[in-house]
């Protein structure tokens, strides 16, 4: 099915904020041709106005999300180097996507196994409210981050399983490391189920790894302003998006928050199982 030789990781939400940016371009067209057809010089530089807003949100978007915070698999090796592994360990990638971070963590294993679950089957996608398959990264599949992982020649040491991540197929205590990449605010109020069922099934002690969204003018240009603003009069990412959002969540959801670092529209969160139970369990 897959020809190419060389692994791939996807774009992210290229389908949505393109069928925005045609919607905006028609609106703009409509206006020119409306104002040059009625002789309305007004309605000529609206349409104009709208034609170039969507252009250039389009640009802060690419920007935002793959020219300032940099190339997603580099970004993506400089995180993993922080997490001390000693090769042994058994993680748990949720919301592996292409299979980028489960891939990079088991070219640092040995003996140990990295499990990546997603949900790419489109029968699952439909049951899931909160998953919409046109924000899914181009290319999607499990077959695709199968192939990714044999490129890279770690397919002995990687799994693949469509999965929620709210409903983990996993017994308690079974993880040493859970990495969620860019999953957690994606999954909106299931985020933190999905949470509930990490601190499940990791071992007294330990890790959880998150790399997500945070709400800076990076967040701003990625989400693109019209959107940005949508999400935030809903009450949606654009407002809860913020570090005291996530520190208080992962401490209320039974962890021991060690570090949380932003930049660039990026948080990256180092937390360990707290065996203290939460009442909110």
């Amino acid at each position: 099915m897959y020809k190419s030789n060389k692994s791939m990781y996807g774009l992210y939400g290229v389908k949505v904020y393109l069928f925005s940016f045609g919607i905006i371009v028609l609106i703009g067209t409509v206006g020119i041709v409306f104002g040059f057809a009625n002789h309305k010089p007004i309605f000529v530089l609206l349409g104009i106005f709208t034609v170039l807003y969507a252009i250039t949100s389009t640009i802060g978007w690419y920007f935002g999300r793959y020219v300032i915070p940099g190339s997603p698999v580099d970004f993506a090796r400089k995180v993993i180097s922080r997490l001390s592994l000693n090769g042994t360990e058994r993680v748990l990638d949720v919301g592996t996507g292409l299979g980028l971070f489960a891939i990079e963590i088991a070219k640092r294993l040995t003996t140990g196994t990295v499990i990546g679950i997603d949900v790419w089957e489109p029968e699952s996608i439909e049951k899931l409210t909160y998953v919409h398959k046109w924000t899914q990264p181009i290319g999607n599949s499990k077959d695709r981050a199968c192939l990714n992982s044999k490129i890279e020649k770690v397919e002995k040491k990687v799994k693949f399983i469509n999965m929620d991540a709210s409903r983990l197929d996993f017994g308690e205590d079974t993880f040493d490391l859970v990495i969620c990449g860019y999953v957690i605010s994606h999954l909106g109020r299931h985020g933190r189920k999905a949470l509930k069922e990490i601190n499940r099934v990791l071992k007294p002690t330990g890790k959880l790894f998150i790399v997500d969204n945070v709400r800076d003018l990076t967040y701003f240009l990625m989400s693109t302003p019209h959107l940005f603003l949508f999400s935030y009069l809903r009450g949606k990412k654009a407002k809860w998006l913020t570090s005291k959002y996530w520190t208080s969540m992962i401490s209320e959801k039974g962890f021991r928050l060690y570090s949380a670092e932003q930049a660039k529209g990026i948080i990256v969160i180092e937390a360990e199982k707290n065996n203290i139970k939460s009442s909110l369990f």
